[in-house]
């Protein structure tokens, strides 16, 4: 196949968005009839040509100059897009040069462009874990919300890949994280707690413990949801003999939250809870909750209970 970068470059510019659309979904392919090296010298510097980088004062902006612009369904397909090129750079040693165009699209507000670039980043982390190490200290700080929230979804994927003494940064991280000023950067620090449980060292106990009272503390109801599903990997993770008391009374905290919406949750979660908990505990502590729902004010949670009983028990 014979590439024209300057026509690459005509399309990727095009006022059509049709033609930016389908060039951008054929840099794969134009990747594999370059070749690694090609790809590397030309195309890559290509697109990183439209990113003009503003650093003034720890403060950096983005800007996608006639490529990157505001039309999210071409950000979208870019931040897919670079997390398939991998082979066509010349593999995992070579993902550098793609990691500045991904982190920079963790700065776009749009959630699809960032779960698309967060799936991207995932594939990239092997080889380059001190570069990713570096990004995340950047996203902690960041002006920009979405890096902040890329932190929290990077950090359960990697920090299993690292040394115990970097380790010990991105859990401080992680816990400054899940007290953000923005509500929507905690939401996600407790909607990732669960991949983070899965991630820790055996010896993390008081850590666990830590940032699970932390989040259970948190105003919005909407971060505390997402505690349902990281207290059954907490309990999965603590010594049930020795920290019974400590999980029956974050699981006495979540039946009790003034919104139905976690009762509700929780409801569906007492089967598995009672598994990990063991027969005994199960009866002592857990049936008690299940057995409030019978008079639970809201009828959603009473409805549901019925639904599950006979399900779970």
């Amino acid at each position: 196949m014979n590439i024209s970068i300057p026509t690459l470059i005509d399309e990727l510019k095009s006022e059509d968005i049709k033609k930016r659309i389908n060039s951008i979904k054929h840099l794969s392919i134009i990747g594999s009839a370059l070749g690694p090296e090609r790809t590397r010298s030309e195309l890559i510097p290509f697109l990183s040509s439209g990113l003009l980088i503003i650093v003034k004062k720890m403060i950096f902006k983005l800007f996608f100059s006639e490529l990157l612009d505001d039309e999210d369904e071409v950000l979208v397909l870019l931040a897919e897009v670079l997390g398939n090129i991998i082979e066509h750079v010349g593999g995992q040693g070579y993902c550098r040069l793609l990691l500045p165009l991904l982190e920079s699209l963790c700065q776009i507000s749009d959630e699809q462009v960032r779960e698309k670039t967060i799936i991207s980043l995932k594939k990239m982390i092997a080889k380059n874990e001190d570069y990713f190490v570096v990004m995340l200290k950047k996203f902690q700080i960041s002006e920009y919300y979405s890096c902040r929230i890329a932190a929290t979804e990077l950090i359960p994927t990697i920090y299993g890949q690292i040394s115990p003494i970097t380790q010990a940064e991105i859990l401080a991280m992680y816990k400054i994280l899940m007290k953000d000023a923005l509500p929507m950067v905690r939401k996600n620090a407790a909607k990732n707690l669960s991949g983070f449980i899965k991630a820790l060292n055996p010896g993390q106990e008081k850590d666990v413990v830590e940032i699970f009272q932390t989040l259970l503390k948190d105003e919005e109801d909407f971060v505390r949801l997402y505690l349902v599903d990281g207290l059954i990997q907490l309990a999965s993770y603590l010594p049930v003999s020795k920290y019974k008391e400590i999980i029956v009374g974050f699981f006495q905290s979540l039946s009790n939250d003034a919104s139905w919406r976690i009762r509700y949750i929780l409801c569906d979660k007492i089967k598995e809870a009672g598994l990990i908990m063991g027969k005994e505990n199960t009866k002592t502590h857990i049936m008690t909750f299940y057995l409030k729902c019978l008079q639970d004010a809201e009828p959603e949670v009473f409805f549901f209970f019925h639904l599950t009983f006979f399900k779970n028990f």
